[in-house]
């Protein structure tokens, strides 16, 4: 009995830890230049420097819970992946359409769901029209799903259940987009005129924004637009990039566990003698 005890304490240890190690990070970029990488504070929205990337980055998004952090290279028509410990890019693909042309996707999100990256163009950096597309990220292949009907979707990004949002900056209102069709639909509009970026936290669901009119971060409500201020992240960044990630269990997990195999080889060892 008191073996099994012990077994259970080390366990429910480790289950704790585990829940501790595993909170996601939320990862943001400035922009324009060598965007700079940053870890943002979800208490207080401080942005905390990662790391200097070497690229321009427009947008930002992940794939959390398998470690892999986005960005996308607007005037290149690139999509990059990116270390989340230094920032530095570790690999890029040219967005390409059937046709071999270069695309300008402008805004990237993930769908948890379906493990599907989705784009969009915008008349703001030359588009026809706001246009959304799927994209593979192992070969930059674009595929276009249809036209949004509102202009310059600066931020996009999905929630936990697969719906995607975004942001048209023209009429600084809050949409949900058809990811069959490409078609937006108003929920409302913002109290802020510039949000660049939107994100879903992996863990609750809560709908983070960012704003570079007040520099600042926000939780979004996506059923009405209230904003709820988490703190500004200074004056001198224009952060249009917000991704978060699921790191994996720390190094305490496989001491914690270790640990408590050891304490029962000695119990052993000690009973044998």
């Amino acid at each position: 009995m008191e073996r099994m005890t012990l077994i259970a304490a080390v366990f429910a240890a480790a289950s704790i830890q585990m829940t501790e190690t595993r909170a996601s990070v939320l990862y943001g970029a400035d922009f324009p230049g060598a965007a700079n990488v940053y870890i943002m504070n979800q208490g207080n929205g401080a942005a905390n420097l990662v790391g200097n990337s070497g690229v321009e980055i427009g947008d930002m998004t992940s794939n959390p819970g398998a470690g892999i952090l986005w960005g996308v290279d607007i005037g290149n028509a690139t999509l990059r992946t990116f270390s989340p410990a230094t920032g530095l890019p570790t690999g890029a693909v040219t967005l390409l359409d059937a046709a071999g042309a270069r695309v300008q996707i402008v805004s990237i999100a993930y769908d948890v769901v379906t493990g599907t990256l989705f784009g969009n163009t915008s008349v703001g950096f030359g588009a026809a029209a706001d246009t959304l597309y799927t994209i593979n990220p192992l070969t930059g292949l674009v595929t276009q799903i249809g036209l949004i009907n509102f202009t310059d979707v600066f931020a996009l990004g999905f929630d936990q259940n697969g719906n995607l949002f975004g942001v048209a900056d023209l009429t600084n209102q809050l949409i949900s987009i058809n990811t069959g069709s490409g078609a937006g639909l108003a929920i409302a509009n913002l109290a802020v005129g510039l949000a660049f970026d939107i994100a879903s936290r992996p863990e609750d669901d809560v709908m983070f924004l960012a704003d570079s009119g007040t520099n600042s971060l926000y939780t979004v409500n996506t059923g009405n637009g209230a904003l709820n201020l988490v703190g500004p992240y200074g004056a001198a960044l224009n952060i249009v990039g917000l991704a978060f990630l699921v790191p994996e269990p720390g190094a305490a997990l496989i001491f914690l566990l270790g640990t408590g195999g050891l304490m029962l080889v000695r119990r052993r060892q000690r009973k044998a003698a």
